[in-house]
């Protein structure tokens, strides 16, 4: 297997740049560089050299003897100054030694992978923890990458080996027929019981998928009822367009924003009235749509009319807009003006304490799609057991919902599987 490496830190330029070398001649390699030894686990200030002699830089080198590595093969580290120059050449350089090519974009945690340093589900975690913008998907996904799925799905596994090992059991004593009775009854108990947890895992999951793919905050209302205006105060930049026409916006505009440590994607849309212009029309149309899809509806009126009921899969916040305004009550759920810092807190308390509540299903682990639509697999097979068939057949369906879990941690190893979830990596990890 090649010997591979990547830069590992930020694009350049920046203080410090990280290499990464993995592989069989990560020792070699570096030494070569180095002109002496590395000795496993222990910082040393270097000077690395081209092959014809010429200094690249001075760097700080840290080696690390397999297994006990990130990717469980010889690992060699190299901190250098983060400059276009020194980043170039020590690439050029490393490209041109025998057995050593750039890593492709994951290939580090694909190794450690496969070297059992990590399974698929602590894999992802890391991929998710990357990407993460906010404190909450950072915790999420600290929580995947240190094993809370694995860890989850190993008890399953567990269990489910367990109850087909009292069947196969059975088998031995079927001329005992309390005893076979027994044993009978009691995998029916558990089969159902683990049933109930894995579907509690899976509601409870996909309410946990707003952390990871942001809450979608829809905000609507008739033109001119200052949706544009408050996204532009939230946000705390201009990214709507505001005027006096009404009309204005046509098509929705999408802003992300970290909001008390939850990712939200807010929408301003194209205000509700009847027209006949066509393509506000075509805006209104797709308004209605982020309404049915939406997580929270945010309905602005700055004259106590509201249009927008009720709705069965998202929280209604109706908003007296534009309070600021002389001789208006107050209605609504609060009254808020893009002027008024307080108000505008208080809308931001009222949006995060309804994420948390839809983000907050109780459920054990947090599951992504892959590894949510393996255990709706393996629900689907638990479904099937009826304990009026043969216990050989019994048996065998324990065995497959068995190996779906196998499929979710990545105890069997589908080339495609593996490759869109390393591809979700950076290079250099």
């Amino acid at each position: 297997m090649d010997t591979i490496f990547a830069l590992s830190s930020g694009a350049p330029p920046s203080g410090v740049a990280v290499f990464r070398i993995s592989g069989a001649a990560a020792f070699g390699v570096s030494e070569a560089l180095c002109g002496s030894e590395i000795k496993p686990r222990v910082a040393s200030l270097r000077k690395l050299n081209a092959a014809g002699g010429e200094l690249i830089d001075t760097a700080i080198v840290i080696g690390f003897k397999a297994p006990s590595s990130f990717t469980g093969e010889d690992v060699v580290e190299l901190h250098v100054h983060g400059s276009r120059a020194v980043v170039a050449q020590l690439t050029s350089e490393l490209t041109g030694r025998i057995g050593c090519r750039p890593a492709k974009r994951g290939e580090f945690a694909e190794r450690a992978f496969i070297n059992g340093k990590m399974d698929l589900t602590e894999a992802e975690g890391l991929a998710d923890l990357i990407d993460a913008e906010t404190r909450e998907q950072k915790r999420l996904a600290q929580e995947q990458s240190e094993g809370s799925v694995r860890r989850q799905l190993e008890r399953w596994k567990e269990e489910l080996l367990e109850m087909r090992a009292f069947l196969e059991a059975g088998i031995d004593f079927a001329d005992e027929e309390d005893i076979g009775d027994a044993v009978d009854a009691d995998v029916s108990v558990r089969v159902q019981h683990l049933l109930e947890e894995m579907k509690d895992a899976l509601a409870g999951s996909s309410s946990r998928s707003i952390i990871r793919d942001g809450a979608l905050v829809v905000l609507v209302g008739a033109p001119n009822s200052g949706k544009s205006s408050l996204l532009n105060a939230l946000v705390g930049e201009d990214r709507a367009i505001v005027s006096n026409v009404a009309g204005t916006t046509r098509d929705y505009v999408e802003v992300r924003l970290d909001l008390g440590g939850y990712l939200v994607r807010l929408v301003d849309t194209a205000g509700l009235r009847s027209t006949n212009d066509e393509i506000e029309r075509a805006g209104i149309s797709k308004t209605e749509e982020l309404i049915q899809r939406a997580d929270i509806v945010v309905e602005l009126s700055p004259d106590g009319v509201f249009s927008v009921g009720d709705l069965e899969d998202a929280a209604v916040v109706r908003v007296h807009s534009k309070s600021d305004l002389r001789g208006q009550g107050s209605f609504g759920d609060l009254s808020v003006s893009v002027r008024d810092s307080g108000s505008l807190n208080h809308l931001d308390a009222i949006l995060t304490d309804q994420i948390k509540f839809l983000a907050g299903g109780g459920a054990q682990v947090s599951l992504n799609e892959r590894q949510a639509s393996l255990l709706v697999r393996c629900t689907r097979i638990l479904d099937g057991y009826n304990p009026e068939e043969l216990v050989e057949a019994r048996a065998d369906l324990l065995q497959r919902a068995m190996r779906v879990i196998g499929e979710v941690v990545g105890d069997t190893h589908i080339d495609d599987v593996l490759g869109a979830v390393f591809s979700r990596f950076c290079i250099g990890k």
